[in-house]
């Protein structure tokens, strides 16, 4: 395939973000909780402003009202779309600076939107599934131990018709072969920098196979574009997206 990312509630669970947000900002050793709060309010649109390319052409397959988790929602750019299309959308994001960016934007919209301030490991939903399930480049920086407690939660939380959308590196990236080289091996190309920043790749297809249960709907691994993220070097990966049926 080619390639084609208000009600408002601040839930706070504790936990920090840890492997989940450790190693987005290349050219910047691992921060903590606090530091992620000031590159959010230094740093308009961290990750684009635009949301996903895979999302807006699958997002009507959702029936309006219906209920989608955006897991690791940011400053909001995926999360604006679905709240503006008219979907009830249940955001994790521990950041709390990005968590009253997504507070403003629920209450200047009148969007239909709740914020929980936790790791999906720490995650306790208030509905029985969900319609989608937003995973946009969170697998790169998780553990395999990590990856399959979320593939678990996937599986608790989505149910027949549920649509995922998830993203993450692969093994032709061009990062690869020093991270291998110079960091911790702690799984299979699953790799630990001396700050502690983890990168995990997959094989080509490796995420059809992690979910063959699924039905794709879209599939395409390729080099994605250049891209900076705030104030750190120019960045390319080679990447998948896969739109997914259960």
């Amino acid at each position: 395939m080619a390639r084609l990312s208000a009600a408002f509630r601040v839930v706070g669970i504790g936990g920090n973000r840890d492997n989940e947000v450790g190693g987005r900002f290349s050219g910047r050793k691992r921060r903590r909780l606090v530091d992620y709060d000031e590159l959010y309010a230094e740093v308009k649109d961290i990750f684009g402003a635009d949301p996903e390319s895979t999302l807006e052409p699958f997002v009507d397959r959702l029936n309006p009202g219906s209920t989608v988790l955006d897991i690791g929602a940011g400053q909001g750019r995926n999360t604006r779309l679905l709240a503006e299309r008219g979907l009830t959308v249940h955001a994790l994001e521990p950041s709390g600076v990005a968590a009253a960016m997504l507070k403003g934007l629920a209450e200047k919209r009148q969007l239909k939107l709740e914020v929980f301030a936790t790791t999906f490991e720490r995650f306790e939903p208030p509905v029985e599934s969900y319609a989608g399930i937003l995973v946009f480049g969170l697998i790169p920086d998780l553990e395999w131990a990590a990856i399959h407690r979320l593939l678990e939660k996937i599986d608790l939380w989505s149910e027949a018709g549920t649509i995922l959308w998830i993203t993450g590196f692969t093994t032709r990236d061009p990062s690869y072969a020093s991270q291998k080289a110079g960091w911790s091996t702690v799984g299979p190309n699953s790799y630990r920098s001396p700050e502690g920043r983890m990168r995990t790749y997959l094989e080509p297809k490796q995420i059809l196979e992690l979910f063959e249960r699924y039905s794709a709907l879209h599939h395409w691994e390729g080099l994605g574009p250049e891209h900076r993220h705030g104030d750190s070097p120019p960045e390319r990966h080679s990447m998948f997206e896969v739109v997914l049926l259960r």
